[in-house]
């Protein structure tokens, strides 16, 4: 969802720089980016290994949290290039959907709702409701489940190294959409397809269909 149907990864940079600059932290991104497509209690663990024990987690994320929940009353995520044209593809073709995304409830329902993207989905699985978050391929083989498809006949589309290691560990058929960062040598080389844009993964849907 965030990142990849939703352009809220951006805020959501702004909000834990804004964060820590209240707090007097200076940011560590290559550490912010490996909490791309995780769990909040996972987050938490990356953060402070990643800007040692004295890292003020508490304040920053309440901090953090308030200042997305201002902006969101009155900036709601914009909807990414290409998402509707996706969920609408599937939606004629009559194939069952499903979100996994690390967000939990209600959260998760709000941002959708709030675009108007709530009712493309047969299934939900949210970050609260799995024990073990991306890149575990537990979320992926929930929401398969709930499908009730074969998580081998399933496509899933992502955008962070974490979402496409929990897809591809569920044995799904994975196409990436890069968002804030892009693939590194080992995440291209791990056998999922790499598209610039949901357009084009689009494109490759419609011709799997046809």
């Amino acid at each position: 969802m965030d990142g990849l149907l939703l352009d809220t990864e951006r805020q959501a940079l702004e909000g834990f720089l804004h964060a820590c600059s209240v707090h007097g932290v200076t940011p560590n991104l290559p550490t912010y980016h490996r909490c791309i497509g995780r769990r909040s209690r996972d987050t938490r663990r990356i953060l402070i290994d990643g800007h040692g024990p004295g890292f003020p987690y508490d304040d920053v994320v309440a901090e953090w949290h308030a200042y997305h929940a201002a902006h969101f009353r009155t900036r709601p995520p914009p909807v990414k290039a290409g998402a509707r044209e996706v969920l609408e593809t599937v939606r004629k073709a009559g194939l069952p959907c499903a979100l996994a995304t690390s967000t939990r409830e209600p959260g998760a329902t709000d941002r959708l709702s709030a675009v108007a993207l709530e009712g493309y989905f047969d299934a939900k699985v949210t970050g609260d409701r799995i024990e073990r978050g991306k890149p575990d391929p537990e979320i992926y083989l929930v929401a398969a489940a709930e499908l009730g498809i074969e998580p081998a006949s399933c496509w899933a589309f992502e955008d962070s190294a974490n979402g496409v290691r929990a897809a591809l560990g569920a044995g799904l058929c994975v196409v990436q959409i890069p968002d804030l960062v892009e693939p590194d040598e080992e995440v291209r080389s791990l056998g999922q397809v790499i598209v610039p844009s949901l357009q084009v993964a689009n494109e490759l849907l419609l011709a799997a269909l046809t």
